[in-house]
């Protein structure tokens, strides 16, 4: 029988940071027996492009740069799978065409990716992208202020609102390029052999997880600090309140992004 590894699509502004930090700990806390775990944070310039909850063979080895805690970080370029024993994996959002042949053709042949990810209703999520983008609380983040002076109305009614983006990235289609119904349906073949789950029931999805991979109940993770990165001081814009043009482009501009999530959602 093959092992089942934890494999988690982090969509940005979706439980994302919750969801690894709380997995790792768990991970650290009932699973791991080694000497030590460690977040080994995967880069690639400014970007980080996986996380991965894993035991090192060679920790002090020249291609790792030791961070605070258990967090040590690996250029891409030298990232080496026969160097670890993965325990989880998060895809990270400029990776989500590229994962297969970075991790999971260096995978053993008795180790099968149980994949997972998280949706959220489109106007909610990009409130809290647009509000976390333009925040300080973003300082850390290559796109911070990236959308320079402009208010919200404003990103809705413009081509830097991010319709389409789960497509675009799993099937690696250019930013410009206006995405169709074939490309809709080859989304949702991928997504049909993950866990797909609204943000609202991380934690059952979680614990669905360390089950399926583990045969392990989830509990609470007691005594840790987890991070939430959890939107502070959103906007308050309601999408009923908006004027008849900006909700007309904003739902033309993301009108797959409803579609799929109707698709795997259960709407009540």
């Amino acid at each position: 029988m093959k092992r089942k590894l934890p494999v988690f699509f982090h969509i940005p502004k979706n439980a994302g940071t919750y969801t690894y930090n709380i997995s790792f700990r768990f991970i650290e806390s009932n699973i791991f027996q080694g000497k030590k775990l460690y977040n080994l944070q995967v880069k690639k310039g400014d970007y980080i492009l996986y996380r991965l909850a894993c035991s090192i063979e060679n920790p002090d080895s020249d291609i790792y740069t030791k961070g605070h805690r258990a967090i040590i970080f690996v250029d891409y370029e030298d990232l080496d799978i026969n160097d670890l024993t993965l325990y989880f994996v998060e895809v990270c959002a400029r990776s989500f065409n590229s994962y297969d042949t970075d991790i999971y053709k260096k995978l053993t042949k008795d180790t099968k990716p149980y994949e997972f990810l998280f949706l959220r209703e489109p106007y909610d999520r990009t409130v809290s992208l647009f509000s976390y983008v333009q925040s300080p609380q973003s300082s850390h983040e290559p796109s911070h202020g990236s959308l320079g002076n402009s208010t919200f109305i404003e990103y809705l009614n413009s081509p830097e609102l991010q319709g389409s983006w789960l497509i675009h990235g799993l099937l690696n289609i250019p930013d410009e390029k206006k995405i169709i119904q074939d490309n809709f349906e080859k989304t949702c073949v991928l997504l049909d052999e993950m866990l797909v789950s609204d943000i609202s029931q991380v934690d059952f999805a979680i614990a669905k997880v360390f089950k399926e991979c583990y045969s392990v109940d989830f509990i609470e993770v007691e005594n840790k600090k987890i991070y939430y990165n959890k939107t502070e001081n959103k906007i308050s814009q309601p999408f009923k309140d908006l004027d008849n043009e900006t909700k007309s482009a904003f739902l033309n501009q993301t009108q797959w992004d409803k579609k799929i999530y109707h698709r795997y959602v259960n709407i009540t």
